[in-house]
Formats: C-alpha cells, sequence, structure tokens
C-alpha cells in the first residue's frame, strides 16, 4: 500500500533507521537508504555514521560521513 503512494507522489528517495547499519536499496520502484550508526551497538560490518543531504533547486544529493570513534 505504501508503495503505491510512493509511486503516485513521485518519492524519489526513502530515509529510514532502525538496523544499526548503513544499507541502501530499491524497494518496488522507491529507492531507499537505512541510516542507523549514530549510536547504539552496531551489526556486523556496520561503521558509525550519518546522511548529509544537500538540496540546491531541482537537485537532490547525498554523501554517507563515516564517523570515527
Amino acid at each position: 500500500m505504501l508503495n503505491k503512494l510512493f509511486e503516485r507522489y513521485n518519492v524519489t528517495k526513502l530515509f529510514c533507521s532502525h538496523i544499526h547499519a548503513y544499507y541502501h536499496g530499491i524497494w518496488h520502484k522507491t529507492p531507499y537508504i537505512i541510516s542507523g550508526g549514530a549510536g547504539a551497538p552496531l551489526k556486523d560490518g556496520g561503521f558509525f555514521h550519518y546522511i548529509k543531504v544537500t538540496v540546491e533547486n531541482e537537485n537532490i544529493s547525498y554523501q554517507v560521513i563515516k564517523i570515527t570513534p
């Protein structure tokens, strides 16, 4: 059901969290990023990080910034 809404309203990126790691992919037709590396114990292969999102006019970009503990 959510996917139909994402498509109808032309959602271009989902930002999600909670798996204590970084992951990106496509859910049905909608690209997504899972960012969960900012506090709790990390999953295997996880790293501390945050996502920097830049919006300039019609352009949107993002960058994964790793944090050295």
